[in-house]
């Protein structure tokens, strides 16, 4: 779904702006599932070549070069993440802001000092009377995000630096995996996380511009 395309036009230039990176970000997605897969052929060729020459490969050294998909694979998938959650919260936050002040409010969103997604749905529902998402379900899926992108920004996704409760809770998030003491999510984890927050946006963009409509006939 295009939302800078079919939800851009007319609107606050930086809602404009963030609903591009949505964009962005959806063929940046794609990129990276495939540069994934390039280092992993790149790394079977490097095994293959090994085996050419010396017949018995270092096992140590293959240990290392395998680990590479790993570690391409949760830098790229857990930057994406962190990227993707952002300019949710810009969003939702920029239309927040607008809202604010056609109503004429005087509180903000950084007032409300819950989790990122509780203070959102709180200031959207209670302060401004407009609805943040219609599926409640959806909202505990986005709080699940939060989690892990927190854990990724403060903590660098690295167990080490964290205690056994918030471990065993993060690894019981399905679509994630441990590897050497490392977050790590799967292709598929990454690809719903999108979906879901492209879907969540689009509904707040629909509704939020029937709002500005009837705002503009009244």
């Amino acid at each position: 779904m295009d939302l800078f395309v079919k939800y851009g036009w007319g609107l606050p230039k930086e809602i404009f702006f963030n609903l591009e990176a949505i964009d962005v970000l959806e063929n940046h997605l794609e990129f990276i599932e495939q540069e994934i897969d390039q280092r992993q052929d790149h790394l079977k060729r490097k095994w293959q070549e090994m085996e050419e020459k010396k017949g018995d490969p270092d096992l140590e050294y293959w240990e290392i070069i395998s680990e590479g998909q790993y570690v391409t694979s949760r830098i790229l998938r857990n930057s994406f993440l962190v990227s993707l959650f952002t300019v949710y919260e810009s969003i939702t936050g920029d239309i927040a802001e607008h809202i604010k002040k056609s109503v004429g409010k005087t509180l903000s969103i950084k007032d409300i000092r819950l989790g990122v997604v509780d203070s959102t749905k709180r200031y959207y529902d209670d302060v401004l009377g407009f609805q943040l998402s219609k599926r409640k379900e959806y909202l505990n899926q986005l709080k699940t995000l939060a989690k892990l992108r927190n854990f990724i920004v403060h903590e660098n996704g690295c167990f080490d630096y964290c205690s056994e409760q918030k471990r065993d809770e993060m690894l019981a998030i399905g679509g994630i995996e441990n590897q050497d003491g490392y977050v790590v999510l799967s292709r598929d984890f990454l690809s719903d996380a999108f979906g879901l927050i492209e879907s969540e946006l689009e509904d707040l963009m629909e509704r939020y511009t029937a709002w500005k409509i009837s705002q503009k006939s009244s």
